[in-house]
């Protein structure tokens, strides 16, 4: 039932939506009917609307309000059951909050009905509002005296209802930024290039210092883009973008045939042309925006595929479409004005950035004396070439806001091939005289809300440096260099950060490993997961350039990289309008893509320092010839090797591991003492312990400190992305995967899944590789059981129904619903991902460390008898015989990983094909059978109630508070 309230003089309005779910003991299509029926009540009212959703769900949401970010506060009760599930999958669907959670107050207060035969109080009835609208909720409480002929306590909410006035966004500073759309018109390109061509022929840099080469280079090439380009004075960051001219003609045209209508408005000839043009338009602009669609979601499935996470959440991010973006309100420094002047509000942010960025840090000499030193790699400082100036150019981002001169990456894609050649003319000089322009060294900050914390605060807000693109394509050639020269084992296996076919797969896949060799062994497991305040700002820079002579950099490499940080200005960039410039004298330089990798090197110093005489983490064993299931192969003395797994390293992300409390504390200690002396502070408020104790062992809260503070223990911690739990299960996992994917599908549903016009195999490609590679992230690095599997298919086929239209009335199997999406089943689908990725691990060198782990055991610890505890490579070989790949030389298989890929994707087929008729089968048997209820029921022997099994009975005969009565009698 809904009631539409007018508020406002009826301009406004509220709508009450109440509802009465289904309980638990009812089939699941009533339960999906009630879902069904709710998501077509909530989406057919209006988005500018209130809406109050409140009612008996018969659910219980629990308590995890961290996987159910924005739907849940920090006060729920009790845990999560099947029904609560499907609740939070809807609000997080479409932007809900659950109230009751939100309010911290005693247990009599947050609970509602209390079961009959266990006496527990629960929380099954909600008020549930847009999260929008969270200001407006006072308090949502139980009434505990109320007495409504009901086992119910009833739920108060007390709300204030604040309309916002409409308000007319202030409009930007328009920049200059350039019309990079019109490159994609061929006479325009070529139109272009050719006066680009004679005016950068008619322009000699050889005799200029590189601040007025630079500056010649720069100013025409900008003047002859804008030129011919014109400015962009508007970013839509969407498929308007790229149909920019486009749209333009048409909407031209239909500005001629409404005119030539208006001078002669009786015209029936003129009045059937504009319909017609009108139509014509309509139809071209959901083309468009279907085309874009489609070409967007294949090139994010393609990230997705190569795990190329940081361009797939961009990609993904302009699927979502734009958002609004304006300044607020900030708190002063110490944080007792409120601040609202914007002039004052961008002097508040250059403080604030002044002050990240200057932090003092200080590398202590006696560590850098201790350092080995590498013999200087002379090829580092050879004069860049042509070859590694288009290489740098080639792997430039597309689309990304250009540093102040305004010239984007795509003018030296497309700029032709005496763009180039000029570029590496002044790329020379700067290497000649050592001198880099100011331009390339300088930044534009602008600022995102990280989503957590007041957003007043500017410490809640994470900066974003935009740079110059040369410059960029110089640090790019220099970080090419790099890389080369420190893959010669000059970095530590432990770290994967910003390298080379690695990523935080490889990570996250150690650390699962390492937690099920523990259970498997009956070995302890105590992590610290360290975090760094502010780790890239906190680089001392004069102790950096020494690091990077101590591993090798010779004088004038070191010299240009330098001169890329030093004396370094910024400026707050924000609606168009800059801050007053202030330099930047510590830390990497933030947005360029050398700063990673100078961090791992200061980064890998300190540890190999630290650690270099220590012992502590978990002794393994390990060979990677023969198969993987055959352990009897790790009890050779002589093929066999031996590590130590210490730390797990993602650029400053770090995980120390050790089998003893004593272990872990030596080890903490050891990495405090080096952060000492290189600069670093911990933040001991986010560094957390988590203490996984072997089988059948009480747990013990583990007692770890950091200067005498003791560090906080959990039971589950998101490492990169992916939880970790110490009861080593991928419940917590599998939930915030469903929260995520429940909120990128409730995000794409006004500009994807209700827009008309877009194809339905654009519809499918764009949850393919938005929401499912959400759903699925790290999916290859699970250990699941079959309940796991079920519940991820539920919500696969669930959003499938929603995107071809069908309803529960139409009684269509799961099966016919993925035959028409044209995509498997997620079993399917997870053991292809393991498959691919065992595959990868095993055409991985043999000093890689998820290698190292898969092929290898704990030195120490045996297998208890008896039944074990599922591992992945039971996951594996299961994998392996439904997809029809003989399990003993799977290895030798996955070396030609042309074949190896052949190999799976045929058992794939073959696979769901045979899920497929099994499901038929089981169907076809179901309706089949006819049984009467009186022949299959049980009956109470004091009421004469009938039962279907034997739990109910059992359940049943407790409320006649007799003795025992037996099943048998």
């Amino acid at each position: 039932m809904a009631l539409k309230l007018p508020l406002c003089h009826g301009k406004k309005f509220a709508t009450i939506v109440s509802a009465y779910a289904p309980t638990m003991t009812n089939p699941e299509e009533t339960i999906d009917k009630f879902y069904d029926d709710l998501n077509t009540v909530i989406s057919s009212t209006p988005i500018a609307d209130k809406l109050i959703v409140l009612g008996d769900f018969n659910a219980r949401v629990g308590s995890d309000h961290t996987s159910w970010d924005g739907v849940m506060g920090k006060h729920g009760v009790g845990k999560c059951n099947r029904n609560g599930l499907l609740l939070l999958q809807t609000c997080v669907e479409h932007g809900f909050l659950v109230t009751n959670t939100i309010f911290s107050l005693p247990a009599r207060n947050k609970t509602s009905w209390m079961h009959p035969r266990s006496k527990h109080w629960h929380l099954i009835d909600y008020v549930i509002v847009r999260n929008r609208d969270r200001q407006d909720v006072k308090v949502t409480k139980a009434m505990c005296g109320a007495d409504c002929w009901t086992d119910h306590r009833l739920i108060v909410s007390k709300m204030k209802i604040h309309i916002q006035p409409k308000r007319r966004p202030h409009a930007a500073i328009a920049l200059k930024r350039l019309n990079i759309s019109k490159l994609k018109r061929p006479d325009v390109k070529q139109t272009f290039v050719d006066t680009l061509d004679e005016r950068l022929a008619s322009i000699t840099l050889d005799n200029l210092d590189a601040g007025a080469a630079w500056t010649t280079f720069r100013e025409t090439v900008y003047s002859t883009a804008i030129e011919h380009l014109g400015p962009s004075t508007r970013k839509h960051k969407d498929w308007f973008d790229e149909n920019n001219i486009t749209i333009q003609l048409l909407l031209e045209q239909k500005r001629r045939a409404y005119k030539a209508l208006y001078d002669d408005p009786m015209s029936m000839a003129k009045k059937v042309a504009l319909r017609n043009i009108r139509s014509n338009i309509q139809s071209q602009l959901r083309q468009m925006q279907d085309s874009w669609l489609s070409a967007k979601a294949e090139e994010l499935q393609g990230f997705a595929d190569r795990k190329d996470m940081k361009n797939f959440y961009s990609g993904l991010r302009e699927i979502y479409g734009p958002t609004a973006s304006g300044s607020s309100p900030l708190l002063s420094a110490d944080g007792s004005t409120l601040i609202t002047e914007k002039e004052q509000i961008l002097e508040r942010w250059a403080e604030h950035f002044a002050s990240v960025l200057n932090t003092p840090s200080v590398i202590n000499d006696e560590a850098i004396e201790r350092l080995p030193q590498v013999p200087a790699n002379k090829s580092l400082d050879a004069v860049p070439t042509l070859d590694e100036i288009q290489t740098a150019i080639r792997q430039l981002s597309s689309g990304k806001a250009p540093g102040s001169d305004m010239i984007p990456a795509e003018i030296y894609k497309e700029g032709g091939p005496a763009l180039t050649d000029k570029l590496l003319c002044l790329i020379q000089i700067i290497w000649q005289t050592e001198t880099v322009p100011q331009d390339l060294k300088d930044a534009s900050i602008i600022y995102l809300y990280k989503r957590k914390g007041n957003r007043q605060a500017c410490d809640n807000h994470r900066g974003i440096s935009l740079l110059s693109i040369a410059g960029k394509i110089l640090a790019r050639a220099l970080l090419n260099r790099l890389n080369v020269h420190l893959e010669q084992g000059l970095l530590p296996e432990s770290q994967c950060g910003f390298r080379k076919a690695r990523g935080t797969i490889d990570m996250v896949f150690a650390a699962r490993q390492l937690q099920e060799k523990c259970q498997e062994q009956n070995s302890d497991l105590y992590s610290t997961f360290i975090d760094l305040n502010k780790a890239f700002d906190m680089v001392s820079r004069d102790g950096l350039w020494r690091i990077m002579k101590k591993y090798g950099c010779p004088d004038k490499f070191t010299a240009i990289t330098r001169q890329l940080h030093d004396g370094m200005l910024a400026r707050v960039q924000e609606n168009g309008q800059s801050s007053q410039a202030f330099p930047v004298t510590n830390g990497v330089k933030q947005g360029c893509v050398l700063a990673p990798t100078l961090f791992s090197i200061m980064y890998s110093a300190m540890l190999s320092d630290a650690f270099k005489d220590s012992t502590t983490g978990l002794p393994i064993r390990f060979r990677t010839d023969g198969s993987v299931f055959n352990l009897r192969r790790l009890q050779a003395k002589t093929k066999v090797k031996h590590n130590i797994i210490n730390e797990l390293l993602f650029a400053d992300d770090c995980a120390l591991n050790a089998a003893s409390e004593g272990d872990m504390q030596h080890s903490v200690d050891i990495f405090a003492d080096a952060c000492n002396n290189f600069g670093l502070t911990i933040n001991r408020k986010k560094t957390e312990v988590m203490y996984q104790p072997a089988p059948r062992k009480p747990y013990a809260e583990p007692s770890i400190t950091i200067s005498g503070q003791r560090l906080n223990a959990v039971d589950k911690f998101t490492y990169l992305g992916s939880i970790l739990s110490r009861s080593v299960v991928m419940d917590d996992e599998l939930i915030a995967r469903l929260a995520k994917a429940n909120a990128a599908f409730g995000r794409l549903r006004k500009n994807v899944w209700d827009r008309r016009g877009i194809r339905e195999k654009t519809k499918i490609k764009v949850y393919r590789a938005a929401v499912l590679s959400t759903l699925l992230h790290g999916c290859e690095t699970w250990t699941i059981y079959q309940r796991h599997a079920k519940k991820l298919n539920h919500f696969h086929t669930t959003s499938l129904r929603k995107l071809l239209g069908f309803k529960w009335q139409d009684k269509v199997p799961d099966t016919e619903v993925l035959v028409r999406a044209d995509l498997p089943s997620i079993f399917t689908i997870l053991a292809q991902s393991q498959l691919r990725w065992a595959g990868h691990v095993a055409r991985m060198k043999d000093n890689r460390l998820p290698k190292m782990l898969l092929f290898g055991e704990l030195t120490q610890g045996k297998r208890s008898q008896g039944g074990q505890k599922k591992r992945y490579k039971d996951t594996l070989k299961a994998a392996l015989k439904a997809f029809n790949i003989n399990p003993i030389n799977w290895e030798l298989a996955a070396q030609d990983k042309i074949k190896w890929r052949l190999a799976i994707k045929n058992g794939a087929q073959s696979y769901e094909t045979s899920r497929a008729v099994a499901a038929e089968q089981k169907r076809l048997a179901r309706k089949g059978s006819d049984i009467p209820l009186s022949s299959a029921a049980i009956h109470c022997p004091h009421c004469q109630r009938l039962f279907r099994a034997r739990i109910g009975l059992v359940s049943h005969l407790r409320t006649h508070r007799d003795p025992p009565y037996s099943l048998n009698g």
